[in-house]
């Protein structure tokens, strides 16, 4: 490609967001390579030593929204200058176990405002044999012995498969000398034929019975089910809500985005705006108080919701049993039943998407049955009558048929 596609963050910001980097040849053996994310891109060094060997450095966070400073944020000019310099630096093999690995990514993730309970369910996982080797000594046959001993369904399998596969291309991005990539791209194949768990929804009255039911079983618990069930978000973006995100003046939730990766939504942006009903902006604004607008808007006694204890998880399993319902519904369905009730609307499924900050790819690879059905179901709503809709004039006949 050419290098003017690089050079600025504005002609960066065009690219497609992609998970292997665009790169640039500098000069002989050594090709820059720009990896486009949803959040700030990054700069990579590919090197070749002449030899059949090459290695991969990670140089820094590039200048895409912060100011250049030669440190840890390059400019274009500043990252080509690193990636001559990493080429002249004689590397020797470092010593990186998959646990300190793993702590890297968790540690990197947390900077990023990541959601770490990926990495707990990973760690959860590991096993004595596996964390304690060097990540730049692991073999293809090593790692499809650990994926192959999950006692996990397909589906669940492959979502942990695919956290170790990031802490270890993290680990090989971030140590140019370790070059065994190839070894987990084979011994951590996922499994075929994964069956992904069934989009629970619920109609509008039992929504409706559930939040009732919440407020019944504590005035807090029943504020955060009225939100879930409102604006559809993920209990991880609602836990994170701030006074200042409700605009109780529009009857809206500024809610703040995911920290899940690849979605649609603008590198910029922070929050979507989602409305909400007359009733719980009333809540919410009465919840409020006077407390400053930086404070955490949902509480329950008087501190934030912590949803490491799960406390809501069980308030919820609770109420929705006593309700009738199945273990499989949980906040979740809450998530699933307002997109299908906007989808049912026929509202377009670009708006359904950023109104719950995922993107249109997703909502019709999980929803796709259900928009082709409700658009069905629209269209024959509206389809005229063609034969009865309007009385033949004198002046036409009829054909017959045959």
């Amino acid at each position: 490609m050419e290098p003017t596609a690089l050079q600025t963050a504005t002609a960066r910001l065009k690219l497609d967001v992609r998970s292997s980097p665009y790169r640039v040849k500098i000069a002989d053996g050594i090709f820059l390579g720009y990896r486009r994310c949803d959040g700030d891109g990054s700069w990579t060094a590919r090197i070749f030593n002449g030899k059949g060997k090459e290695r991969t450095e990670w140089l820094g966070t590039a200048d895409d929204t912060y100011e250049a400073n030669n440190s840890d944020v390059l400019s274009f000019w500043q990252a080509q200058d690193k990636a001559r310099e990493e080429a002249g630096r004689s590397v020797s093999k470092g010593t990186l176990t998959v646990t300190q690995a793993i702590n890297d990514y968790a540690a990197d993730l947390a900077r990023r405002g990541g959601d770490s309970r990926n990495v707990s369910r990973l760690r959860h996982h590991l096993t004595n044999s596996l964390a304690d080797v060097e990540v730049a000594d692991l073999n293809d046959r090593q790692l499809e012995k650990w994926r192959d001993s999950l006692q996990l369904a397909k589906a669940t399998a492959n979502r942990t498969i695919r956290i170790l596969t990031a802490v270890l291309n993290r680990a090989a991005e971030r140590n140019g000398h370790i070059g065994n990539i190839r070894a987990w791209k084979i011994g951590l194949k996922q499994f075929k034929k994964a069956e992904r768990a069934r989009n629970v929804v619920i109609s509008d009255k039992q929504v409706r019975e559930l939040v009732i039911a919440a407020y019944a079983h504590n005035e807090s618990f029943g504020l955060l089910v009225a939100v879930h069930a409102e604006t559809g978000a993920r209990s991880s973006q609602i836990a994170r809500l701030e006074i200042a995100d409700l605009q109780a003046e529009r009857s809206r939730l500024m809610v703040p985005v995911s920290n899940k990766g690849k979605v649609d939504h603008e590198k910029t942006k922070t929050h979507t705006a989602v409305p909400i009903s007359a009733d719980l902006t009333a809540r919410l604004r009465l919840a409020a108080g006077d407390r400053g607008p930086s404070e955490a808007l949902l509480l329950l006694n008087g501190t934030p919701w912590n949803l490491g204890a799960k406390t809501h998880q069980r308030w919820f399993a609770t109420v929705a049993s006593a309700l009738g319902h199945p273990a499989s519904v949980t906040f979740y369905a809450l998530r699933h039943s307002s997109i299908t009730r906007m989808l049912k609307l026929g509202k377009n499924v670009a708006i359904v998407a950023k109104v719950h900050d995922t993107s249109v790819k997703e909502i019709e690879k999980h929803y796709g049955r259900d928009i082709t059905d409700y658009a069905d179901e629209l269209l024959r709503k509206d389809m005229p009558d063609l034969l009865n809709a309007e009385p033949v004039a004198d002046n036409v006949r009829l054909l017959k048929r045959g």
